[in-house]
């Protein structure tokens, strides 16, 4: 699943931890789903000096462990 998140053209390496900011804008998720998953400790967070960041690692890591969205078709005649 991870192979979605990185362009085929993009070759520099994934860095080792992001901001928080970086994080949700990377993975598409809310400061609030964010910051509840560090709290459960699914993900893990660093320091450097002011700046929180959270590990690639378990980042990726909470990102596989994440439920497969599920659709249905729409009723006929709505």
């Amino acid at each position: 699943m991870s192979d979605l998140l990185t362009s085929t053209a993009d070759t520099r390496p994934m860095p080792a931890a992001r901001t928080i900011e970086d994080t949700c804008q990377h993975y598409g998720w809310t400061r609030t789903f964010t910051y509840g998953k560090l709290a459960e400790q699914e993900l893990l967070a660093v320091k450097a000096g002011r700046r929180t960041l959270i590990t690639t690692e378990s980042a990726e890591r909470c990102f596989k462990k994440l439920p497969r969205a599920t659709f249905t078709a729409p009723k006929a005649g709505i």
